[in-house]
C-alpha cells in the first residue's frame, strides 16, 4: 500500500483531470485513469498474429480490467467528494499497475 501511495502522483494528476471533466464518476474510473496515464491497455505486438505473446498481453489486460472493477467496488462506492474520490482512485490505479503480472504464462 505504501508503494502504491508513493507511485500515485501521476495517477492523481490524471484522476484530478478526469474529475474536472466529470468523467471520474462514470463506470470503472480506475481503468479510465490507467488509460489516461497510457498504462492500459498494453501495446499489441505487431506482425506476430496469434502468438503466445498476444495471448499474454490479452490476459494482462483482462487481469487489469477485473482488478479495476474489484477495487472500484471495494474502495470507491461511497467516495463521492472531490478530494477523497480523486485520491482513492489514484491509489487504486497505482495498486493495479504495480500488481499487474508481467511474466506469467496464461
Amino acid at each position: 500500500m505504501a508503494l502504491a501511495i508513493g507511485d500515485s502522483r501521476d495517477y492523481l494528476t490524471a484522476a484530478t483531470k478526469l474529475l474536472q471533466e466529470d468523467r471520474l464518476a462514470e463506470k470503472n474510473p480506475i481503468e479510465k485513469v490507467l488509460r489516461e496515464c497510457k498504462v492500459h491497455p498494453d501495446a499489441r505486438p505487431k506482425g506476430v498474429g496469434a502468438s503466445p505473446e498476444v495471448s499474454r498481453v490479452n490476459a494482462r489486460d483482462e487481469w487489469r480490467r477485473r482488478s479495476c472493477l474489484k477495487l472500484d467496488a471495494l474502495m470507491l462506492r461511497h467516495a463521492k467528494a472531490f478530494p477523497a474520490r480523486a485520491v482513492l482512485t489514484a491509489i487504486a490505479s497505482a495498486m493495479v499497475s504495480r500488481a499487474t503480472p508481467h511474466n506469467r504464462t496464461f
